[in-house]
């Protein structure tokens, strides 16, 4: 998020884990990192496709999705169909291991700790 942010890109973040919470856009760091630091983990999370696609329907083509997730969500399959419609899309899954993999058009990146997130680089992220 924070490169995204600090190349003028909107980042917009949403919640899972409780609830699924419609997308929050800003251009500052802060308030995306605020966002995140919201996020708290559990299990069975269901992700409500609708909330969010009422509120970038229109460029969801022209958007980046990244996903961290616990590897717990029970519409997985939906999820990632969704994802796919996306210019492109990334998930992360902490406390897997492993090597990337492409589900369809998804990039799927196990996590096996989550401080590990940060040392991640995704090649020509703006």
């Amino acid at each position: 998020a924070k490169n995204y942010a600090r190349n003028g890109a909107e980042v917009g973040v949403s919640r899972f884990s409780d609830r699924t919470t419609e997308p929050v856009f800003s251009r500052h760091e802060k308030k995306a990192l605020e966002e995140l630091l919201k996020f708290k983990s559990g299990s069975a999370t269901n992700v409500d496709i609708g909330i969010i696609e009422n509120k970038i329907s229109d460029r969801k083509n022209k958007l980046d999705a990244i996903l961290i997730t616990d590897g717990q969500i029970s519409n997985r399959s939906a999820v990632v169909d969704y994802l796919s419609t996306y210019n492109r899309a990334f998930m992360f899954e902490i406390g897997k291991s492993g090597n990337p993999k492409k589900e369809e058009k998804v990039i799927v990146y196990p996590i096996s700790k989550p401080e590990d997130i940060a040392k991640i680089i995704i090649d020509e992220v703006v």
